[in-house]
């Protein structure tokens, strides 16, 4: 049977109500712990604040590891970071997760918590697909020099970090550029927040659905799309998204545009006085007031005219279709000041350890010094009896010298 035609397109998806839930949890017990609900197919966790989840320290890349939720299963998979990944104390390229599992990056350990997965153990070794013959589930090729990459593992690194199972030394291409990965039976392509979005068939998207032919352009370099078992201009050999495994499908939008993150609940951004003296935070939340004002402002326009019986329904319609990418650009906002506010946040965060750790040498120091003081106070004290005591015995002296001399007897 051929498979059915589909057009490649860039995709943004919701996870099905089946889907494993997934809630992480770093720096438990700390004074910069947060909690995240995730709720994306792809989160990336790294230092640069593009990145869906943001951690700072010693030994965590830009970007560093994803959390990749097929809708069955739950994965993590190392970006071929400069420190590693660790899973319950091993070092891991991709596993299934397990709720339990601890996940450490650099110094921060992350605690995951899961429903609607299988209980047990997982495997720490690889996550790998093999047609007969050990060809891959799917190959890319560079069309200018036809250099091949057989992908094995079920997640694939695009990008120039060394061990990406599809090295790309390219200029202005990232370490971790993109990850390829596998979904029910089909293939999706993720460019990573931390990289400048590419294109497959021409259309721009971060998270895009690959079939059989599709090229992806990735910086100057154009990455064709082939399937084990199908020659060149073939049938795609994937069939489009069933409902079980896709709620929603929409045209190609910046990854902005899906489903925000949750987070702590709780924080809050300080106010601030004159527009032209907020803070940062302040001002993207006074910007977004002002847009939500103006789009209420339309909304409140069309609805004037739906009610009025001689209006045109054609442009009733242009209307509701600008009221509705209006809202689909200002959800784009609300998800990118909300990043910006999480960084800030953050950096808060860390700002306020810092003061605390140097009160509390500041602390130790006062009371150092504070014993010097009384130390320096005894040693004068001692002195001054020592001087005392030496003035007396010369004051002894001089009188037995005088006794002496005037023949007197002692």
């Amino acid at each position: 049977m051929t498979p059915a035609t589909v057009e490649p397109r860039a995709f943004l998806v919701s996870l099905p109500s089946s889907a494993p839930q997934v809630r992480i949890t770093a720096g438990a017990g700390t004074a910069g712990e947060k909690t995240w609900n995730l709720r994306r197919h792809v989160t990336v966790i790294g230092s640069q604040r593009k990145a869906h989840i943001v951690l700072h320290g010693s030994g965590i890349s830009k970007a560093h590891c994803v959390i990749v939720n097929t809708g069955k299963e739950v994965y993590l998979k190392d970006l071929h970071s400069d420190g590693g990944t660790l899973c319950n104390d091993t070092l891991v390229s991709c596993r299934v997760l397990r709720n339990g599992d601890v996940v450490k990056v650099g110094a921060t350990e992350i605690n995951v918590e899961m429903t609607g997965v299988a209980t047990g153990s997982a495997p720490v070794g690889p996550v790998r697909i093999d047609h007969p013959g050990g060809i891959g589930w799917i190959t890319a090729v560079d069309e200018a020099s036809n250099k091949r990459w057989r992908v094995r593992d079920l997640i694939a690194v695009v990008g120039r970090a060394p061990g990406a199972e599809i090295l790309v030394q390219e200029a202005g291409i990232e370490p971790a550029h993109a990850i390829l990965f596998k979904m029910g039976d089909d293939a999706v392509w993720y460019d990573l927040p931390t990289s400048s979005s590419g294109r497959t068939d021409g259309e721009k998207g971060t998270m895009s659905l690959l079939t059989h032919g599709a090229t992806r352009l990735v910086g100057s370099l154009r990455l064709g799309i082939e399937f084990p078992g199908l020659p060149s201009g073939a049938a795609p050999r994937l069939k489009p998204q069933d409902s079980d495994a896709c709620a929603e499908t929409a045209p190609a939008q910046d990854d902005k545009e899906a489903e925000k993150q949750d987070h702590t609940p709780g924080e809050s951004a300080p106010e601030a006085g004159g527009k032209d003296q907020q803070s940062p935070i302040a001002k993207s939340l006074a910007d977004l007031e002002e847009d939500i004002t103006a789009l209420h402002a339309r909304i409140d326009e069309t609805w004037d005219r739906f009610n009025q019986p001689n209006g045109d329904i054609s442009d009733l319609g242009m209307d509701f279709m600008a009221s509705e990418h209006d809202l689909a650009a200002l959800a784009a906002k609300l998800n990118e000041r909300e990043a910006a506010i999480r960084g800030y946040l953050h950096d808060l965060t860390h700002c306020h350890e810092q003061l605390v750790r140097w009160e509390q040498e500041l602390a130790a120091r006062a009371e150092r010094i504070h014993d010097e003081r009384m130390k320096l106070y005894q040693d004068q004290t001692s002195w001054a009896k020592r001087k005392a005591e030496i003035a007396r015995k010369s004051s002894e002296l001089d009188r037995r010298e005088r006794t002496l001399r005037e023949g007197k007897p002692a």
